[in-house]
């Protein structure tokens, strides 16, 4: 072993002076060879089997991820504090390692890595390009102006910059990545490129504070169609799309609960997404991700989460379920979504529901011995009722009297589906709904354009249902009863208080 490690020395020292000797940049901290070697082993055991061994991003696993690992051989880095075209200072890169890259497969190290080994893996990485050892300059730095405050003043600047810039074409009006331009982005590579979903800051690659994005506007992020528009905005434009941009989310990601709370109500429920009635009810989020357990898996999802608000009433239960998805699959195909299928979303319940625990199924459509009743809804061919007792054993729940039915709208790139159904119905195959029991559910989704179908799914895990307990008439009756108490005591005492004057007067005669 010592023998291999003076070997690697004698063979990498040459090549890490060579770099010194021609200039690289002053802000960077120098390079030693046992920096260079303790770098390579700590890639070759973390790093190599997304990026490659030669750092092209043809590692083992990159075909199945998307976007695909970054390659470093052409020194094209997403993420920096230097102007376009300029490759990063150590501290950009250090900074990925350490944070990972939100919305991708790239992890955070920090926890994993200590600072030293993450310091020794940056100088490891920048030999995979000459670029750095040609830098013979001290790079330039992107400044971050003077602070335009968050306001709705500035954000609403922000929009106006935001659709002059035309960046609706990739990111959509509404900023969910659905732009007309989305089909066909491609990065430098000729691989797929989703534009970002500006709803879910917790995805921005870089960070998602106000600075960040300014930077991002600022540099750009290199090999990807997102340039830099340094030459655009001046710094109060700037803040102005920053403020915007970081408007477009909610103030902190949704909080995931294990039971989706189903809120009685007296009215009658509504029909379609559009109703008032929607606007004030709690929704719950559930996260969703690939499915890897089944050939052939899916490591690149479009839909990562559904949110969902429930009613029901003494008839019926209504259920909105809303997912951004940037496209009404299918679209036309292009080069690279060229297998088209339908959107799709299974809402999956036991069959059964034991009152003493109840039994939760296989979430992929269910087990021989845990049948499950599905609500199947397909954006060309509507819903339908399913039973599953395993991956490939659905079948179609047959019946005159089914009484679910479906109202969806896709707009902007969100899908809103609303789903009612009878509370019981008394076929042996349907799941049915009794207020103040925990019912367990599930959920799959499919993006079509992305070319998902069959096992190609998002799915999340089994939540609870809950029905909660609403008015019984027993209320009614007791305050009926409480009302008839109060008002015979009052006239008893009236008749008491009338009798005590007469026997007052009696006794004046």
């Amino acid at each position: 072993m010592k023998t291999i490690k003076i070997l690697l020395i004698i063979i990498l020292f040459p090549f890490v002076m060579g770099r010194a000797e021609a200039g690289e940049d002053a802000s960077q901290p120098k390079s030693a060879p046992a920096d260079v070697e303790k770098g390579k082993v700590v890639y070759e055991k973390r790093c190599v089997w997304c990026h490659g061994w030669e750092g092209k991003g043809d590692g083992p696993a990159a075909d199945l991820l998307r976007p695909r690992p970054r390659d470093f051989t052409r020194g094209l880095f997403k993420i920096r504090t230097t102007p376009t075209g300029k490759i990063p200072i150590d501290d950009d890169i250090f900074n990925i390692i350490s944070k990972g890259m939100p919305g991708t497969f790239m992890p955070a190290w920090e926890e994993v890595l200590s600072e030293e080994e993450r310091r020794q893996l940056v100088v490891y990485i920048k030999l995979f390009t000459k670029k750095f050892a040609r830098q013979t300059e001290p790079l330039p730095m992107v400044k971050i102006g003077e602070e335009i405050p968050y306001s709705k003043e500035s954000i609403a600047k922000g929009r106006e910059i935001f659709n002059q810039m035309e960046c609706f074409k990739c990111h959509g009006k509404d900023g969910r990545g659905n732009g007309v331009s989305m089909p066909t982005l491609k990065d430098d590579w000729g691989n797929p490129v989703k534009p970002a979903n500006l709803t879910k800051n917790w995805n921005f690659r870089g960070g998602n504070k106000r600075e960040d994005i300014y930077m991002r506007f600022m540099t750009g992020l290199a090999g990807t169609p997102m340039p830099s528009f340094a030459d655009n905005l001046d710094n109060e434009k700037a803040w102005h799309l920053s403020n915007f941009v970081k408007s477009l989310s909610p103030a902190q990601r949704p909080e995931v609960k294990e039971v989706i709370k189903v809120r009685f109500t007296e009215s009658e429920l509504p029909v379609n997404s559009s109703d008032p009635i929607w606007a004030d009810m709690e929704s719950y989020h559930i996260p969703l991700v690939g499915q890897v357990i089944i050939e052939p898996r899916w490591f690149r999802p479009f839909i990562d989460g559904i949110d969902i608000k429930a009613l029901y009433n003494g008839k019926e239960v209504v259920f909105l379920v809303e997912w951004d998805d940037p496209t009404n699959s299918p679209i036309t195909p292009t080069e690279q979504y060229p297998e088209q299928c339908t959107d799709a979303i299974y809402v999956q319940f036991p069959v059964k529901v034991d009152g003493a625990g109840p039994q939760k199924p296989y979430f992929i459509n269910g087990d021989p011995a845990r049948a499950v009743y599905i609500w199947h809804w397909d954006s060309q061919a509507g819903v339908r009722e399913l039973k599953g007792k395993g991956l490939a054993k659905v079948s179609p729940i047959n019946s005159d009297s089914r009484s679910l039915s479906a109202n969806a709208v896709w707009e902007e790139g969100r899908w809103r589906l609303v789903l009612k159904r009878t509370l019981l119905t008394g076929h042996k195959d349907d799941t049915q709904f009794d207020a103040g029991r925990f019912i367990p559910i599930v959920f799959n989704a499919w993006d079509g354009s992305n070319g998902e179908s069959g096992t190609k799914r998002s799915i999340s895990t089994w939540y609870w249902l809950l029905l909660e307990p609403g008015a019984p008439p027993v209320r009614y009756y007791a305050a009926g009863m409480v009302l008839a108490v109060a008002a015979g005591g009052e006239l008893l005492w009236l008749k008491r208080r009338n009798n005590n004057g007469k026997r007052k007067s009696n006794s004046n005669l």
